[in-house]
């Protein structure tokens, strides 16, 4: 009866899987959605937790073990509506669950935990929990040494002591087992304790190991921790693009790093903060110190000195604004972009807020090919992901809408509007 019951569960999953699709394709739906979303309605706050509750109260009808299963599957129809990486929604829900929810679990697990059921063990107590400590650690360090000729030994060994923190996991397995009388009190109470532990020394361990270094890879310096700096790199990091704030006053350095932000503190118009952070010419860097004059200095710095291209600048000031035309510099006025802003609000309102607003379907990217076998093939010859747009092509500085039988070249810059998903096969496409 039981297996009937969780098949029965899974059909359900089925169905509210099906429907979630259809419903998402439905622009009328989408545009209601995104309008209630917002504010004291929440619709899509509301209609996750309602789903969560169904698929919860579901499986405690069937039992109480299945409950976790419950859970699960209603989160797996989640990721299946929503991007991942990008989604408000997301956001708002871990914002629930480790705001709210998950800490009320454990107050209880800890007002249940008994230290003195530990004295079952005697004289066999720590070895004991040694040797569940270390197994615990094992059981995901060794399996990830699966991993060493993609990421390398380093970054898998970190990886395996990262993942050897499961601490929710654990306890409601353990919680579950000492219900059911699987376990005693005693090695619930050794889970427990050593489920705490992984999660005090994993990531201490992983960043030890596998230490974040500033100066390797794709990166973007922000010079200045004003608010508009620090939003700026916080909506960077959803997009998984590295940011580097350089911030020199010691309290807002110390305000923005315990936020959990890049940064370092340092003076922009310095040189030697450019070369500890190793500056290439792929860098973007973003002058945002709050003083035009400050910018400017720093900006100066960059382009004559250090002979960097790269930059961006806000301004108020034309004749701030001339003098970057002149040097070759991007700046950004706040009051042309605050009036394109309200002109696409009211030319455009729905399109404005799939493109700037949300961060849940679809995103606009521009991909460089670089692959040579893309060199003089018909674009209609080209097999684009069906998530993906081509909108235009800039070549030698000069953009055109393309068509079916418009040859591509190296270095063209294509502006794609689709799904991530769907951006990373062209990206991987066009650039091999």
């Amino acid at each position: 009866t039981e297996l009937l019951y969780i098949l029965i569960l899974f059909f359900v999953f089925y169905l509210f899987y099906r429907l979630g699709n259809r419903v998402k394709r439905i622009h009328h739906l989408k545009k209601l959605a995104f309008q209630l979303s917002h504010a004291a309605s929440q619709i899509r706050v509301r209609g996750s937790v309602v789903m969560i509750l169904i698929f919860v109260v579901l499986s405690q009808y069937i039992s109480e073990e299945v409950v976790l299963l419950g859970a699960f599957l209603s989160g797996l129809i989640l990721s299946t509506l929503l991007h991942k990486e990008r989604s408000v929604l997301m956001i708002k829900l871990d914002g629930m669950g480790y705001g709210f929810f998950i800490p009320i679990f454990f107050v209880m697990v800890g007002i249940q935990f008994d230290p003195a059921a530990l004295m079952e063990f005697d004289q066999s107590l720590f070895g004991f929990l040694g040797l569940l400590l270390l197994t615990l650690f094992l059981v995901k360090i060794v399996p990830s040494l699966l991993w060493t000729r993609l990421f390398g030994r380093r970054k898998s060994v970190a990886a395996g002591f990262l993942m050897s923190s499961r601490l929710s996991l654990i306890i409601a397995a353990s919680a579950i087992g000492l219900q059911l009388g699987v376990i005693t009190s005693g090695i619930n109470a050794s889970f427990i304790l050593m489920a705490v532990l992984t999660c005090l020394f994993s990531p201490v361990i992983f960043n030890w190991i596998n230490p974040v270094k500033l100066t390797e890879g794709e990166k973007t310096l922000i010079i200045g921790g004003s608010s508009t700096a620090v939003l700026l790199a916080r909506r960077m990091n959803i997009h998984g693009k590295k940011v580097v704030i350089i911030e020199k006053e010691k309290a807002r350095f110390e305000e923005i790093n315990s936020k959990g932000l890049l940064i370092v503190r340092g003076d922009g118009t310095n040189q030697d903060i450019y070369k500890k952070l190793k500056l290439v010419p792929e860098n973007y860097v973003v002058v945002e110190t709050g003083n035009d004059e400050r910018n400017y200095e720093i900006v100066n710095l960059l382009r004559n000195e250090l002979l960097h291209e790269r930059i961006i600048m806000r301004t108020n000031k034309m004749p701030y604004v001339e003098k970057l035309n002149q040097l070759g510099v991007v700046s950004i006025d706040l009051h042309r972009i605050l009036a394109t802003a309200i002109e696409n609000l009211i030319l455009r309102p729905t399109t404005y807020h799939d493109l700037v607003e949300t961060f849940e379907n679809y995103s606009v990217e521009e991909v460089a090919i670089t692959n040579k076998a893309m060199d003089s093939k018909r674009l209609k010859e080209i097999p684009f992901h069906s998530g993906a747009v081509l909108m235009m092509i800039t070549r030698d500085k000069t953009s055109f809408i393309p068509h079916g039988e418009t040859y591509l070249r190296l270095g063209d810059l294509l502006h794609i509007f689709g799904t991530q998903t769907a951006l990373q096969e062209v990206r991987k496409r066009m650039q091999g």
